[in-house]
């Protein structure tokens, strides 16, 4: 997924940033759970969230 567009990256809440950047850094949900000290229940549907955010902005909506 490319995540470097500035108009998805202003649509992210700040977790989704938070959560984006430990992505990227090639995080598992797991681990990414463990160091925001959330479930990983929690990081999935934030992954989902920025997932549907990117496919939006790369449709044009």
């Amino acid at each position: 997924m490319d995540y470097t567009g500035n108009c998805l990256r202003q649509n992210l809440t700040n977790r989704e940033h938070e959560i984006l950047r430990y992505m990227t850094k090639g995080k598992t949900d797991k681990e990414i759970a463990e160091i925001l000290m959330i479930t990983h229940h929690t990081v999935k549907a934030h992954r989902v969230s920025i997932e549907r955010k990117n496919y939006a902005h790369k449709q044009g909506f």
